[in-house]
């Protein structure tokens, strides 16, 4: 860990995977009935970064095994503090002068992680809070090198990502609010193309970024009837998540290595970057929901005193 937090490699992300800008939101709370300012860490410039210096990475969670029909896991918790991450001077009870330091409401969080018998790893996340309401984005931030371990840069493996637009950010890589075409531009990758084949281009974008670090707007599916084949349905998903084909595979040379992801989100956040040091971990892709006001694009939910639950 540094002094900012981070770096952040394998963990589990939280409260807020990603930047909320100045390290302010403003959040109602219905006890008081009235919107509240909360104020949280500032560790990436001006910005709070990944929950803050002390994010749930940081932290030793309690562990329990768990078997499913064709899978078998962990479940891991972790109950955050109401005022996590407010310091010395947290104060969420009673919002003195309508203001907040630190996360409000107590948050208790579960995540399984499964692997399964036909080879893949789901993971699922489940969240409560209590006293308050809050704001959350989980996330896990594993990278993935599909030609293995030592085996170097990982700038030859192919991505597509089904996107017509993404989100540009400023200079503190929050969003400026509006999504343009990808056309024309090196986050084009609605064909395959080497992660590192335009990574170094003179683009504002990647240089804000040091690489790829955006949110594409991921296109929807168009229903046909009969169901088209190959797509599964997900009962369990929002309308407008379902019957969405792989977001984003991902090819190793021309080995039938392919890393799809289906998803049940309107967004994707993808890290294919130069600010990794070591090429040979960078990638990183989540699927990412609507974007807050003030926070970077696009993944984040408002917790109202009730559950929350996610499958990836």
């Amino acid at each position: 860990m540094t002094a900012n937090g981070g770096p952040y490699f394998g963990e589990t992300i939280g409260r807020y995977g990603n930047r909320i800008a100045n390290g302010t939101f403003q959040l109602y709370q219905p006890p008081l009935d009235k919107t509240v300012t909360c104020t949280v860490p500032i560790n990436n410039g001006v910005n709070s970064l990944h929950g803050g210096i002390v994010g749930f990475g940081d932290h030793i969670w309690s562990a329990t095994t768990v078997h499913a029909a064709g899978a078998a896991g962990v479940q891991l918790k972790l109950v955050s503090p109401n005022g996590d991450q407010g310091g010395a001077i947290a104060g969420c009870s009673g919002f003195p002068g309508g203001k907040c330091t630190g996360y409000p409401g107590t948050l208790t969080t579960y995540v399984t992680f499964l692997i399964t018998s036909n080879n893949q790893m789901v993971i699922h996340y489940h969240a409560t809070v209590a006293g308050f309401n809050t704001v959350l984005n989980l996330t896990n931030h594993n990278y993935f090198d599909l030609a293995g371990e030592s085996s170097g840069a990982t700038y030859n493996q192919l991505v597509r990502i089904n996107a017509d637009k993404y989100s540009p950010t400023d200079a503190t890589q929050i969003p400026l609010g509006v999504n343009v075409s990808v056309k024309g531009t090196p986050l084009d990758f609605r064909t395959f193309h080497p992660i590192g084949s335009r990574i170094t281009e003179n683009n504002e974008q990647l240089l804000i970024a040091q690489g790829y670090g955006h949110n594409w707007v991921l296109n929807q599916a168009k229903r046909a009837h009969p169901r088209r084949p190959g797509l599964r349905p997900d009962k369990r998903a929002p309308a407008h998540g379902r019957d969405r084909p792989a977001c984003c595979p991902v090819l190793h040379g021309q080995l039938p290595h392919r890393h799809p992801r289906r998803h049940q989100r309107p967004h994707l956040q993808a890290e294919l970057g130069l600010h990794v040091r070591d090429p040979a971990l960078a990638e990183l892709a989540e699927p990412a929901e609507l974007p807050l006001h003030g926070t970077e694009a696009g993944r984040g939910v408002r917790l109202d005193n009730h559950s929350w639950v996610q499958h990836r």
